[in-house]
């Protein structure tokens, strides 16, 4: 079984063409996903927002640090580095202070125990980033 699920990842690997504009596009687009969060238009509970935001946050990691990704064995960005530039640095920062800002907009009080448990470490982390201390 090992085998048979390495091997499909192993062909998802070489099959999978991400290009450095292709990557950026997806990051732009959670940022887009964490923005309409934020605004909640599609009225969705805070549950499901903070869920959301979860796994948007998770696959930003993946997208914006490849080598963490390779790390825990998921493909993408295998074919390059971490952008390390300062204008990247800006941008992750600008990123991370909007998922900051979708994060506030949640009320931690209507949230499930377990959830509540992950927001504060998730607010703590922010509030780093907002005042400067990242």
């Amino acid at each position: 079984m090992k085998k048979i699920l390495g091997a499909i990842i192993l062909a998802a690997w070489l099959v999978s063409g991400t290009t450095a504009a292709d990557y950026q596009q997806e990051v732009r687009s959670l940022v887009e996903r964490v923005v309409a969060l934020t605004a909640n238009e599609d009225g969705q509970s805070d549950s499901e927002r903070f869920q959301d935001l979860i796994d948007i946050g998770f696959d930003y990691s993946m997208l914006s640090f490849p080598e963490f990704a390779t790390f825990r064995g998921d493909p993408r960005g295998r074919d390059r580095w971490t952008d390390q530039s300062s204008e990247a640095l800006a941008q992750r920062q600008q990123d991370q202070l909007t998922q900051f800002a979708a994060l506030q907009s949640i009320d931690r009080d209507k949230l499930s125990e377990p959830e509540r448990e992950k927001w504060t470490p998730k607010f703590g982390q922010y509030t780093k980033v907002e005042s400067g201390l990242n």
